[in-house]
């Protein structure tokens, strides 16, 4: 990656017309998104109606707009959207008639649809066809109609290009358009110059899809300053990133691109850090196994649809009980949405005869669960209070190590006091 050198601090190019484009790009804890938000706090106290915050999620630009009005102390809120929610945003200006609908109710539609259609009943009712079969239409709203062309006489094309047409007119016909509408339409419309503000923050996102990087080209020509994050690093968990970095290459000759690879401040803050990994390796780590550069106790798998998400981590909880070396009840699943998976599991679950309870629905934070994982952290946060590693102690973090000499160390070593009793004087 070629860098061009700039300024410190980013200061705005007045003598150049074209958008500029910032690219704030290192390895993970560099302080990417901190240098990003100072830049916005800048721009927020000379104009706090000037720029757009846009993050990959609901609950990440929630976390992001929280933090940054801890800083400045009061903020739009409507300035921070969702990438989906800021796209179909703009589609509405330009299209006040049409009603946005979401993913499961654009299932309800295709799968009515399907019902009339020519097609074994057992598909027809089946929802990982639906879900697949939708998957597949939002490639073709990507690529363009003609992709059907390419096999006029496949059986299976046929029946997707039926269905895809009959969706399409059914959601013209009722006004309707999906997030995938508006980030289609967006590609090719015509944006006014400072239709949405001056400057453009993004920060979060680990890809970009192709039809959102056309979108976002179209749409960054509107500002005259863009500000974006991206992660640099060689692990396979940080590889779709490369999708960000190939996006800024090929902005063109219409942009003014700026690279600045953040970097941290002091080895202060590298040694401190470098302190916490060696501490959380310690929990979560093979310590056993010298040759093991990666731990292995955390893994990230992706899946096309739920239903192959559920298939799979069904068939693991079961080989995982057959060895006979975990219980049910070692075994915990966290959903961020019970209602959507809840059914799917439940089916599952019952069909490889795993025994099963329910919690019900409660907030993420509110889980023993993610509480207990989220343990480590809360200690090295806080400073290795006696009370919670304690608490790990009991909980089984460190599984050699016996709670109730633990304790007694910390006791005798007056790290810890137990609380003295109060008795009142008839008592005595």
């Amino acid at each position: 990656m070629t860098d061009i050198i700039y300024p410190k601090d980013f200061k705005s190019l007045d003598v150049i017309s074209l958008p500029s484009v910032f690219l704030l790009y290192g390895e993970p804890l560099s302080g990417k998104t901190t240098k990003l938000m100072n830049v916005m706090v800048q721009k927020h106290r000379v104009d706090p109606f000037s720029y757009i915050f846009v993050g990959p999620s609901g609950f990440y630009v929630r976390e992001f707009a929280d933090r940054f009005l801890q800083l400045v102390g009061s903020i739009v809120r409507k300035n921070f959207y969702a990438v989906d929610q800021f796209a179909v945003e703009i589609f509405k200006e330009f299209e006040p008639q049409m009603l946005h609908i979401n993913e499961e109710f654009e299932k309800v539609l295709l799968s009515r649809i399907l019902e009339n259609m020519d097609l074994d009943r057992s598909i027809k009712r089946s929802p990982e066809f639906i879900d697949d079969l939708l998957e597949v239409i939002r490639d073709v709203k990507e690529k363009g109609e003609d992709y059907f062309t390419k096999f006029p006489d496949d059986d299976i094309y046929l029946t997707v290009s039926e269905a895809y047409l009959r969706l399409k007119d059914t959601m013209n016909e009722m006004k309707l358009f999906d997030s995938f509408d508006a980030y289609n339409y967006l590609s090719n419309v015509d944006i006014s110059f400072g239709f949405k503000g001056k400057y453009l923050f993004m920060d979060g996102f680990y890809d970009f899809s192709p039809i959102m990087s056309k979108m976002l080209k179209n749409i960054f020509s509107t500002f005259e300053e863009i500000y974006i994050t991206c992660t640099i690093d060689e692990r396979k968990i940080f590889a779709q990133t490369s999708t960000i970095l190939e996006f800024v290459d090929n902005l063109g000759s219409d942009f003014t691109v700026v690279k600045q690879k953040i970097e941290r401040e002091s080895s202060e803050i590298s040694s401190v850090t470098a302190k916490k990994v060696k501490y959380f390796m310690k929990i979560f780590g093979d310590s056993t196994n010298k040759n093991n550069i990666e731990p292995d106790f955390v893994g990230l798998e992706r899946y096309p649809n739920k239903h192959i998400e559920v298939e799979n981590l069904c068939k693991k909880v079961k080989m995982m009980l057959t060895t006979h070396e975990y219980e049910p009840g070692d075994i915990a699943i966290v959903l961020n949405d019970l209602q959507g998976y809840k059914s799917l599991f439940t089916r599952k679950l019952e069909n490889y005869g795993i025994p099963y309870r329910i919690e019900g629905d409660f907030r993420l934070s509110e889980s023993f669960v993610v509480n207990l994982l989220l343990l480590p952290l809360e200690v090295v946060s806080k400073g290795y209070p006696p009370e919670l590693i304690m608490s790990m102690v009991d909980f089984g973090y460190f599984s050699d190590i016996d709670p109730v000499e633990f304790e007694s160390i910390f006791l005798k070593a007056r790290v810890i006091t137990l609380p003295r009793k109060r008795f009142r004087a008839k008592d005595r």
